[in-house]
């Protein structure tokens, strides 16, 4: 790839930090070809400071840092080896065998050949032309995990660039407990979250030769997010806007909800605020069921139902873990057959009931308090890809 300035390389180490926290990086390249850029920007991203004072270790040789919460919390080490008399030096400096959780980066590594930790990935930087001395051609190589979370990292970098704008700062962002990531992307003074879901390769068959995700009807794509995110605007229900979606490459652009919460510091529910929730999911039940939504693409989203193999799958849950976890021992062949006597039975119940479109995850984490709305627009909604249509009840 190529960098055409000092900025453009600067933007790729904080990409760069987007991808990796850990692990060992080796920058290469002349001197003043901008490994000292690089890295500084990394080590910035990581700290998420962007006035951090990031001398260069030509002389120090090694300097640490502690990464921000976000980025795991870990080490940073900024080793320069220009100015080592001897390989064996790398030992004495903690380069040799670094701290698992710990991301090392090492410049002149050529200098500590055979004493440094092998690289997770190499960054080679060198001056692209004569005539424009200031632009760079960089090549990233290395173990497949790392290099492909990189990667990632600047597909979600080309993204940005063509579906808002260019030079979009982007941050970490908490996420929840699927393989999805989020971020911060700000631009302009105004701040966005982008969801990084690419699809996922099914699990280990556990039924019927299916993974768990298609027995429980998981959301494996982000056309479930786009698809429900339409059907539930359409009924009135505040969802974040969708500004762009690339539905084959799984990034979405979202509007920024806040973080405006429904329980109090002391995680206690806020009486008028879970009311107001409750009174948003009634009203919607009064709705007709819609069960499907055409996509941008050309596709259709169709909900899946909540049929009786997602219901047995997700209450088999407490026997395989909860019991187990809680009671020191696993249910007995007995107890199980009669665990799932009771729960078919009671799902037969259900085969006539009325039908809605269900939001699983409907509760406390997921659902944004938007103060400066009014009425029910402020009870803002997130992660309800994963809904189906079921009981009402």
């Amino acid at each position: 790839m190529a960098s055409a300035s000092e900025d453009g390389t600067r933007q790729l180490g904080r990409d760069i930090a987007m991808a990796l926290s850990r692990g060992v990086i080796h920058l290469k390249g002349d001197l003043g070809s901008g490994k000292s850029v690089l890295a500084r920007a990394m080590i910035r991203q990581l700290c998420e400071d962007d006035a951090l004072e990031v001398p260069s270790p030509t002389f120090s040789l090694v300097q640490s840092y502690a990464a921000a919460a976000r980025h795991g919390g870990g080490e940073i080490v900024h080793a320069d080896l220009y100015r080592i008399g001897d390989p064996s030096e790398c030992g004495e400096l903690g380069l040799a065998s670094p701290e698992p959780d710990a991301l090392v980066i090492v410049e002149w590594p050529e200098n500590g050949a055979g004493e440094l930790m092998p690289a997770d990935v190499e960054i080679a930087i060198a001056e692209q032309t004569e005539d424009r001395p200031e632009c760079r051609s960089i090549e990233i190589s290395g173990k497949e995990e790392a290099v492909a979370a990189i990667a990632r990292s600047l597909a979600i970098r080309t993204f940005l660039d063509t579906r808002w704008e260019k030079g979009v700062r982007r941050s970490k962002l908490q996420g929840d407990a699927s393989t999805r990531s989020y971020e911060t992307v700000t631009a302009g003074g105004e701040a966005r979250i982008l969801m990084n879901a690419p699809r996922q390769a099914d699990g280990p068959a556990i039924r019927d030769g299916k993974p768990y995700s298609q027995i429980a009807h998981l959301a494996e794509d982000v056309s479930a997010f786009a698809g429900v995110a339409a059907i539930l605007e359409e009924a009135g229900l505040a969802v974040p806007r969708l500004y762009a979606c690339d539905l084959t490459d799984g990034l979405i652009l979202l509007e920024n909800l806040g973080s405006g919460l429904i329980i109090d510091e002391n995680r206690v529910p806020i009486r008028a605020r879970y009311l107001s929730s409750a009174g948003v999911l009634a009203a919607f039940h009064q709705n007709p069921v819609v069960t499907e939504h055409w996509l941008e693409n050309g596709a259709i989203h169709r909900v899946p139902s909540y049929d009786r193999g997602a219901l047995m799958i997700e209450a088999e849950l407490l026997l395989d873990w909860y019991l187990p976890r809680f009671r020191g021992q696993p249910a007995t062949p007995s107890e199980r057959d009669d665990f799932l006597v009771i729960w078919n039975a009671l799902i037969d119940l259900l085969e006539n009931s009325e039908k809605r479109l269900c939001m699983r995850d409907f509760h406390s984490p997921n659902i944004i308090w938007c103060a400066e709305r009014q009425d029910t627009d402020r009870v803002g909604l997130i992660d309800f890809q994963d809904a189906v249509i079921g009981p009402s009840a």
